[in-house]
């Protein structure tokens, strides 16, 4: 199978201190680790790649262990994690699939046996390209205290024939029967606590009760089909520079889901979700690819 070819690494840590809010005792720590890969089957169609997925595993454990390293070295300190590729635009986005097993292995493993799915993202891109890693709790999808998600980038990466990996009817050329159909609802809504600390954001929670069911109706009939027919979810949040992350969260995950499920008429599994603060055309993109 074709050699893993490394261009170049990335390993960072974030201490968290607050989000607009009183100051923690210890800060919140973040890491992320990136690699820089040459793409093997960049520029030209393979239908049989899913054996590079085995070279893979040891950057996968080699990553995940630079990653408890950086956070002191510890595993059973690591409470979330998460996973993305972003691929060259000479590939297509398929390539970045084969992160999936070795990025989950490479980090269950060096945790102890964690038993969450890995929560992941994807996407074809340019040099410069940003993604917002997913991230949940190790053990327990549904912890929501630890729904989270880290914007990662790298300016020069990836290249045409690259891939970069983090520890985050026909489509280029793999053909996809019958076609894929996607579609995303957005809504732009006043934030009621921008510019100030709020304890109580139950007003935020309201809101995401009534956009979930709102939003996902128009999704649903953009698609022209009855919500029993669609196979897949997810949600997201940007909030305006004078806001906080944890206003998204509000939205997103307390109340949200059920009237999405209501509207589909079924969906037992976690919603995955994604959420960053940006300002005027800020674009977040979730789990299923769409910005």
């Amino acid at each position: 199978m074709p050699e893993v070819q490394i261009r170049k690494r990335v390993l960072l840590v974030e201490e968290i201190f607050h989000e607009g809010g009183p100051v923690a005792p210890q800060p919140h720590r973040r890491a992320v680790a990136l690699v820089v890969i040459r793409n093997p089957y960049a520029g030209g169609y393979v239908e049989k790649i899913e054996g590079f997925m085995d070279d893979l595993k040891p950057l996968g454990l080699e990553m995940a262990r630079s990653l408890v390293a950086a956070l002191g070295g510890d595993p059973k300190v690591v409470e979330g994690y998460g996973k993305g590729a972003i691929v060259g635009s000479a590939g297509e986005l398929e390539h970045g699939a084969l992160w999936h097993v070795p990025g989950g292995y490479g980090m269950r493993d060096v945790l102890g046996g964690a038993k969450a799915i890995v929560a992941s993202t994807k996407k074809v891109g340019g040099p410069g390209a940003r993604l917002d890693i997913p991230i949940t709790h190790i053990n327990a999808s549904y912890v929501r205290s630890h729904f989270d998600a880290m914007e990662v980038g790298i300016a020069d990466a990836p290249r045409a024939d690259e891939t970069f990996v983090e520890e985050t009817s026909t489509e280029m050329g793999r053909k996809v029967d019958p076609p894929t159909r996607r579609a995303a609802a957005v809504a732009v809504i006043e934030n009621p606590y921008a510019g100030q600390y709020v304890e109580d954001l139950s007003e935020l929670m309201a809101i995401g009760e009534e956009l979930g069911e709102l939003l996902t109706q128009r999704a649903v009939a953009a698609l022209g089909i009855a919500g029993p027919s669609a196979e897949s979810y997810g949600k997201a949040a940007a909030v305006g520079e004078n806001g906080e992350l944890e206003h998204a969260a509000a939205i997103l995950h307390p109340k949200l889901g059920t009237p999405v499920r209501r509207v589909l008429g079924k969906g037992a599994a976690l919603i995955p979700s994604s959420k960053k603060r940006g300002g005027p055309k800020e674009q977040i993109k979730g789990e299923d690819g769409l910005r």
